[in-house]
């Protein structure tokens, strides 16, 4: 089983928990990124849209 994600307005893949920090603070809070997952061998396109936890 092969599982990928990427933000895709960064062109950047997250193979560990240090890029998706690093991707995460990249983006601006209340802008939507799409974000791609690959699950199985298939493209999942999703948006996202970071928030401030309250």
């Amino acid at each position: 089983m092969s599982n990928e994600l990427r933000i895709k307005e960064l062109e950047q893949k997250i193979a560990n928990i240090y890029d998706y920090t690093y991707a995460i603070e990249a983006v601006k809070i209340g802008q939507p990124v799409k974000v791609v997952v690959l699950r199985d061998g298939k493209r999942v396109e999703l948006m996202v849209t970071p928030a401030v936890r309250k």
